[in-house]
């Protein structure tokens, strides 16, 4: 029995030693984890705490879904335990990230143990795949790092030929629904389309190369039916989210642009980062100080992950692997490995290759002929999805797989001489590197990075050569271990000496920053909140000079803190106050185009023209408090170079308004312009109904956000500040109960909302009550008993064999 689970509680022990300063009270603070995941799921875990199913999120923009917009992982079970435990935010959001962590460690080791590995590959799958830069960068984009963990059970249930076929269904339904509910659908495409993939390349073996059999995949029937069932019940699993993405995906600004090819191939992989498989740090390491080589080469691009590298023994398991193919399972998981690899490539197509002759196709598209562009633009609604680099966890589990399997094969001489030619290589490289460092040789460049500064390459010079130093180190340690009849001693010495490798490339590969630090300098520095309902947050420049001109060591505990202070991205959400954002990057289709005709609008307009301009659209739409980041300017805390934020009261609004006339629509520019010259602005709505006399009345009183009270003589137009998405309905109901009519709630001017109100006195309700609700909630709760019931279902009889 301990021999049985000492690969898992090994795998865990490393983690949880890499993970050690969570436990102290840090905290990851880099990219999206550090501004937006931390308040949003505060922020959702208070909502499902008070309500059994949020459907709207009021507090962003003009207001928009929650459960819609997928990445907010409202019906994610996981999240909800988790968040539901008795944790400050920042505590949950650590426990959150540990377990994924550990689910991706126990699911790789799982595939590995299934596929016929030894217990030492089992290990080694159970640490590297985890670790990986291709995983552990993801614990700063949650929902990527919740498909990467399922990601090793769904890809086995599918494509694994070993277990009972209802067993591979429930497994695969249960992953691929958990990747689509944690809000990582791309994750669980990339799965159908590999499982679907293999079974192709299986089948044509079969017929006209005569393959020989691999024993733990199953056969191209088995694949597809599994992989079809298996998808078909995990999307009936999670059909509310499913239907709520599809129909906010209509509107969203992020989904119509993704035709774009710059927004589709922004975060592309460089060929020249391959090196990063046999050593971490060959381009030197991006924070706390700039050293990052990388930005020296054309075309490196926007950083996704500072490193893919897995583990220098990875490296080296798919180099030997791709000369050296045994038939033992190891070939299927070396070609996923090197296809999903290319499609990372990205914009880095043929034409691109070609491109670096001179003067050869400058003016054709780089992507053009490589794998993710065939991808893109010849698989039907692939193109909502963006980023070649997220196929990255594929390949890490495919390459842990290839290690796991290399590393349960008995050695030879020949790889024992090609690892210590390697580890020659490695060495020459950092005597090179060193000659840089000795010689303070600077490249000619100016590259600053907004938030971490210049680039320090005499710093960089030194991390790339100690890489290449340690992994020379490396391989030729390995060449001594691997023996073919190595001792159980030797075997522990080498997970050890694994773990470590990994380990201390995983713990480097992003910033952690003190909570404890983090919140004495927000006490030192808030300024106290404005009585405002609803803020505009406006933005000049971009981050404060001096982060520009120097280094710090500090320098992510600045950005963390900043970024909370100015309500960068959502930290709004965690003082729970509503904001009307123009530098978002999730936003409907009419804001985007709202901030389009303002901005253009702008640019014709002088500094006053301009002021005035704001504040006819904070008291058009009801804004009475604002936000300002000055880009150029910095406060000085304890020692810390933090943004400064200008908060201030406007002037007081009313969230909805009584109108007795009304307009016919106009486009974006029309109103812009009534805005810019000062004009009244009157609701601009598709509504044929008659209007009063120019002396009636009318008045309302706000109860709370969707009950109002209104006071009619002649009719009104009851306008409230909030997105009409085509999902909110009105009810009214006279006060003195004797009639009750439902209402059409009509967009009026683009971003706000509108019903008629006849003469009288009304209480007007509103409610979000999209068609998809209860239809998708039965199609859930069905699909959960037929999950439930599998284990009494007659055993679906699929073919064996390759």
């Amino acid at each position: 029995m301990i021999r049985r689970f000492a690969p898992f509680a090994f795998s865990l022990f490393v983690l949880l030693i890499v993970t050690l300063p969570m436990f102290r009270g840090d905290r990851i603070a880099f990219r999206d984890v550090n501004h937006f995941y931390l308040p949003l799921y505060d922020y959702v875990a208070h909502r499902t705490s008070t309500e059994w199913l949020p459907l709207w999120n009021p507090l962003d923009q003009m207001g928009m879904p929650l459960v819609g917009e997928s990445t907010t992982a409202v019906l994610y079970p996981v999240r909800y335990v988790i968040f539901l435990l008795p944790f400050e935010p920042v505590t949950a959001l650590n426990l959150y990230l540990i377990t994924h962590l550990v689910i991706a460690s126990f699911c790789a080791a799982w595939l590995a143990k299934r596929i016929g590995c030894a217990s030492q590959g089992i290990t080694l799958a159970g640490i590297t795949y985890p670790l990986s830069g291709s995983v552990y960068a993801l614990c700063c984009n949650p929902p990527f790092l919740v498909g990467a963990a399922w990601l090793p059970l769904a890809l086995g249930a599918c494509l694994l030929g070993v277990l009972p076929a209802r067993h591979r269904i429930g497994l695969g339904a249960i992953s691929l629904a958990m990747m689509v509910l944690g809000g990582d659908p791309q994750s669980a495409l990339h799965v159908i389309l590999v499982a679907g993939s293999v079974a192709l390349v299986i089948a044509v073996g079969n017929r006209i190369l005569k393959s020989p059999t691999n024993a733990t995949v199953g056969s191209p029937r088995s694949i597809l039916g599994v992989t079809f069932f298996a998808a078909t019940l995990a999307l009936g699993l999670s059909a509310i989210q499913v239907a709520a993405s599809i129909d906010w995906s209509r509107q969203s600004d992020r989904a119509l642009d993704a035709e774009h090819r710059r927004e589709a191939f922004e975060f592309s992989l460089p060929p020249w980062h391959l090196t990063e498989l046999l050593t971490p740090r060959p381009f030197g390491e991006p924070f706390p100080r700039h050293r990052r080589l990388g930005v020296l080469l054309p075309g490196d691009g926007r950083l996704w992950t500072p490193s893919v590298y897995g583990g220098a023994i990875v490296g080296i398991a798919l180099l030997l692997g791709m000369f050296q193919v045994r038939n033992n399972g190891q070939r299927t998981w070396l070609w996923i490995a090197i296809v999903s690899m290319t499609l990372c490539f990205g914009h880095f197509g043929a034409v691109w290759v070609v491109q670096q002759i001179p003067g050869m196709m400058r003016d054709w598209d780089s992507a053009v002929g490589g794998p993710y562009w065939m991808l893109w633009s010849g698989l039907k609604g692939y193109s909502a999805f963006r980023y070649p680099i997220k196929w990255l966890p594929v390949f890490g589990l495919a390459a842990a797989m290839v290690t796991a399997k290399w590393v349960s094969s008995p050695s030879n001489r020949i790889e024992r001489t090609m690892l210590r030619w390697l580890a020659l290589i490695a060495l020459v490289a950092g005597l090179i590197y060193h000659g840089f460092y000795v010689n303070n040789y600077q490249f000619e460049t100016r590259h600053v990075d907004e938030y971490w500064g210049p680039l320090d390459q005499r710093g960089g010079w030194w991390i790339a050569r100690n890489s290449w130093w340690i992994t020379a180190v490396f391989l030729f340690v390995l060449a001594q271990f691997r023996r073919r009849n190595a001792s159980r001693a030797v075997s522990c010495m080498l997970l050890l000496l694994v773990a470590m490798d990994v380990g201390w490339s995983a713990r480097r590969m992003l910033p952690w920053i003190s909570v404890t630090r983090e919140s004495e300098l927000l006490e030192a520095a808030n300024a106290e909140l404005p009585d405002a309902t609803r803020t505009l947050r406006t933005q000049s420049g971009s981050w404060p000079l001096t982060w520009q001109r120097a280094t710090s060591d500090d320098r992510a505990l600045e950005v963390a803190v900043s970024e909370r202070l100015v309500w960068f991205g959502r930290w709004h959400l965690a003082d729970r106050e509503a904001v009307f954002n123009s530098t978002v990057s999730i936003q409907t289709r009419r804001l985007s185009d709202f901030w389009h005709a303002v901005n253009a609008k702008r640019a014709t307009l002088n500094r006053d023209q301009q002021q005035q301009l704001w504040d006819a659209i904070r008291g058009w739409l009801s804004l009475d408090g604002g936000c300002h980041l000055d880009g150029e300017r910095s406060i000085r805390v304890q020692g810390t170079q933090l943004a400064r934020t200008i908060r201030f009261q406007a002037h007081e609004t009313t969230f909805a308004r009584v109108w007795t006339d009304w307009q016919t629509p106009k486009s974006l520019e029309q109103l812009v312009s009534q805005l810019a010259d000062g004009e009244p602005v009157l609701p601009a709505v598709a509504l044929d109904a008659t209007r009063p006399a120019d002396n009636a009345s009318s008045a309302v009183t706000v109860i709370d956000r969707d009950r109002l009270l209104v006071k009619s003589d002649g009719g009104c137009l009851l306008e409230r500040c909030q997105l009409q998405d085509g999902h909110w309905i009105a009810q009214l109901e006279s006060t003195d109960g004797r009639q009750t009519r439902q209402a059409v709630v009509l967009p009026s001017s683009h971003l706000n909302q509108a019903v008629f109100v006849p003469p009288g006195d009304w209480l007007v309700q509103f409610e979000y009550r999209p068609w998809w609700k209860w239809p998708t909630i039965l199609c859930s709760g069905f699909s959960w008993l037929i999950l439930l019931g599998l284990a009494r279902f007659p055993r679906p009889q699929f073919p064996r064999g390759d």
